[in-house]
């Protein structure tokens, strides 16, 4: 138990000291930078009000204000050509966004255009196979109305049978009518026949 309180004493000593260490560099960073802004600064030209001339320059109390002036008036200028700056990348990336909302709208509407026309291509073909199927069966030369089994037919073989009956059904069922032979007995559909309608 000693030992590790030991350790966490320790530990929040190093901690502690290690703590202290970085705020003394950042201090000290913060004055070299204020340092350099300040020799920085005191290395300016000497034609600070912004006129030409030749020889030797007296600055009295009018012109030290006159260069001040000149000197916050460039100073301003700068800031105002960094602020143009920004505003310039601002619009631009507003425009991009524009363009690419723009781009994504047209894309959506080709998209439900070209669904649209797909389901009238696809309704049209329904539209027409659906006439087809008439015409097909009449060529063909079968009725769409009952058929009818005949009785040696049934007896026959039970997969024949069971497939006539489903055909049957299938017509019966559109039509609404029971099914009987030809003999007028009814015919009842087997389990097989009976699963494959459902």
């Amino acid at each position: 138990m000693k030992a590790k309180l030991k350790k966490l004493f320790r530990a929040n000593e190093t901690l502690a000291a290690r703590t202290s260490i970085a705020e003394h560099r950042a201090r000290n960073l913060q004055e070299a930078l204020q340092i350099e802004k300040k020799k920085r600064q005191r290395g300016k030209r000497l034609n600070l009000c912004g006129k030409e001339t030749s020889g030797a320059q007296w600055y009295g109390v009018p012109e030290v204000q006159e260069a001040r002036a000149y000197t916050a008036a460039q100073t301003a200028k700068e800031e105002q050509e960094k602020l143009d700056k920004e505003n310039k990348k601002i619009e631009a990336e507003i425009k991009r966004q524009a363009k690419e909302a723009d781009k994504k709208a047209k894309a959506l509407q080709r998209d439900i255009a070209r669904q649209a026309t797909q389901a009238k291509k696809a309704e049209a073909a329904a539209a027409k196979a659906a006439k087809k199927k008439p015409t097909k069966a009449r060529k063909n030369g079968r009725k769409l109305g009952i058929v009818v089994l005949k009785p040696k037919e049934a007896a026959l073989r039970s997969l024949q049978v069971k497939s006539g009956v489903q055909a049957l059904v299938s017509v019966v069922q559109e039509e609404g009518v029971q099914i009987t032979t030809k003999s007028g007995r009814q015919v009842q559909l087997t389990l097989r026949a009976k699963l494959r309608e459902m």
